[in-house]
């Protein structure tokens, strides 16, 4: 996925309702996707409860696994710079002490 998509998904995201959210069966053959706080926002037929849960879920993981993906591009982008440095031998001994702590980069 490129930057502006992962952009794009956060954005969305943000627009939607606060979670947590939550799926449950409401008696009626009918189960509900809900906002703790505003209430039911979707009813489904009982037998999607599954994809309710999902839907429900997603308003919690999808931001978690954007802040994720972040976090393992930051780590990719600093692991490269380090690797140029130790590829360039224009490494000072508190150079080569800093990237040792950073996780043994060699």
């Amino acid at each position: 996925m490129t930057g502006e998509e992962l952009e794009a998904i956060r954005q969305a995201c943000e627009k939607a309702t606060e979670g947590p959210w939550s799926a449950c069966e409401d008696g009626d053959d009918t189960c509900a996707v809900l906002d703790r706080d505003r209430g039911t926002f979707a009813y489904l037929s009982d037998e999607w409860l599954d994809d309710a849960e999902f839907i429900a879920g997603s308003r919690q993981w999808v931001p978690a696994l954007l802040d994720e993906i972040e976090r393992r591009v930051e780590v990719a982008r600093i692991e490269a710079a380090c690797r140029m440095l130790l590829d360039s031998g224009d490494l000072t001994p508190m150079g080569a002490r800093v990237l040792e702590s950073l996780g043994g980069v060699s």
